[in-house]
């Protein structure tokens, strides 16, 4: 399994007092949903306040007509830990034992954009009481917060994060594994969509893992999306399975790479994806022990802006199936059934090929293009 290190430096006196938690990712999308990050060990009974109504800087008070929720620690988390708020239905915590929803006052449900979400404390812990401190805010509206609104002209420690296009859903870097706060307050460290994104509910609560990971990231080059992660300790490690997703719902393994078994030196990894999605790609790693145990790490997102240089459609065929290729690259299809026969062998041209499958019979099927950076599989079914 994966745990991920904590070592948040907080240097700042004053931040030490305010910088309790911060915002790691929110889904605008249902399920609402916030992911927070202990950035110091918290006392039981702390009672925290999130909404939607935008901020009155003037006034110090926050506006009416959307809502508020508020949850309590049940028991001391620790730094580090990571939980999530999510209204599914009704509001609760996910990924932790040790806190619990206190009381929920009124209703909050996130709108698709143009929002501000807050995370505050009062001074008699409710949501209606005199503002003590705002923790973090996110910004959905401009990218910019007017003055009018913005939580740190009386609160210029509170962590507030603008975005830049007016998306609803973010996740930082999916990693929650750098050293300071400033790493998670830089903007260029999140990823931004307009879709749901997995705000994976790891709990990192108990002893140490056989495996601790100091990042997970990924990047768009020439060659295609480089994936980099580091660890610090490895014990039992057999292999990381390499697990790719168009929707970030569904994924497909699509290689390994073979683990470090046991080690307590730092592990450097890497992976090319050779085959990107034109668009985004979504990327998570199953690390496996060798008694068979595994864990997923974070889901990071590449957004891949280069034509695809293969598409193949439609996947559902009745009598015929298309390969457009905008490379000269690949000039061999093989065409598998599930037993790994191969049932149809053909050469392909640059540009659009359209190949006969009257002969095949009914049932799914995977076709092979081989080109000089690798194959490229894609499964697809005859009916």
């Amino acid at each position: 399994m994966i745990k991920i290190l904590y070592t948040l430096v907080l240097t700042h006196f004053t931040l030490m007092s305010f910088a309790q938690l911060a915002i790691i990712g929110q889904n605008a999308e249902t399920p609402d949903e916030l992911l927070l990050v202990a950035l110091e060990d918290i006392p039981a009974g702390e009672t925290y306040h999130i909404t939607d109504n935008e901020y009155d800087s003037a006034n110090d008070v926050f506006t009416t007509g959307e809502g508020f929720v508020s949850f309590t620690t049940n028991t001391l988390v620790e730094k580090g830990d990571v939980f999530s708020i999510k209204n599914d239905g009704a509001w609760s915590v996910e990924g932790s034992t040790n806190v619990t929803i206190g009381s929920s006052a009124g209703s909050l449900n996130f709108s698709l954009g143009n929002e501000q979400t807050y995370l505050f404390q009062t001074d008699d812990d409710t949501h209606t009481g005199v503002i003590s401190t705002i923790l973090g805010a996110v910004d959905t509206w401009t990218g910019n917060i007017d003055a009018s609104i913005d939580p740190r002209i009386n609160y210029p420690f509170s962590q507030v994060i603008d975005l830049i296009t007016n998306e609803r859903n973010l996740v930082f870097n999916g990693n929650r594994e750098t050293s300071s706060l400033n790493e998670i307050m830089t903007l260029s460290n999140w990823s931004i969509s307009a879709i749901r994104i997995d705000l994976d509910m790891t709990d990192f609560y108990g002893a140490a893992l056989p495996v601790e990971m100091s990042y997970f990231r990924g990047s768009e080059k020439s060659y295609g999306n480089l994936l980099e992660w580091e660890t610090v300790t490895e014990i039992n490690n057999e292999k990381y399975v390499i697990e790719k997703s168009k929707n970030g719902r569904s994924f497909t393994a699509v290689d390994y790479i073979l683990g470090n078994k046991n080690t307590t030196e730092t592990s450097t990894y890497e992976y090319v994806d050779s085959q990107p999605f034109s668009g985004l790609n979504y990327y998570r790693l199953k690390q496996v022990d060798f008694n068979g145990d595994y864990d997923y790490s974070t889901t990071i997102i590449i957004e891949n802006h280069s034509e695809s240089k293969i598409d193949i459609y439609p996947t559902l065929v009745s009598e015929s199936i298309n390969v457009e290729l905008n490379t000269d690259e690949a000039n061999q299809v093989v065409i598998f059934d599930q037993s790994g026969k191969s049932i149809i062998h053909t050469v392909i041209d640059d540009g659009k090929n359209t190949i006969d499958l009257t002969a095949l019979n009914g049932g799914a099927y995977y076709m092979t293009v081989y080109m000089e950076s690798g194959p490229y599989v894609e499964k697809f079914i005859k009916q």
